[in-house]
């Protein structure tokens, strides 16, 4: 599969509001990871999902690759913030998430974390 079939493919899920949490690693470890190096070609929405569907498959490693390139990209992202949380909640580490999703509530009250 190339760069843009499985850009594509990921995008039409996306779209589509369809999990796919094992695909979505599948296509990473196959497709966008030998290019990670190469982080800035690749989609926000890419890593991001490819992100969530780790924590989903209990795939920490491949999430915190992801949540650290995406964190070096968008430091002040909301959204990487709460990826943060999401991640120390899927190890049990309930304390240092809530204080995350704290922050996040904190910086924008209409946000439904």
């Amino acid at each position: 599969m190339s760069y843009e079939e499985a850009s594509s493919t990921l995008k039409k899920w996306r779209e589509e509001h369809s999990r796919r949490s094992e695909d979505v690693v599948e296509i990473w470890e196959f497709v966008f990871e030998s290019i990670l190096c190469c982080f800035w070609v690749m989609n926000f929405w890419v890593v991001f999902g490819t992100a969530i569907a780790a924590l989903d498959q209990a795939r920490h490693d491949l999430a915190i690759d992801c949540i650290q390139q995406l964190h070096q990209q968008f430091p002040k992202s909301m959204r990487v913030t709460k990826l943060q949380a999401m991640r120390l909640e899927a190890i049990g580490n309930y304390e240092d998430a809530d204080k995350l999703y704290e922050k996040l509530i904190e910086a924008d009250e209409t946000n439904q974390v």
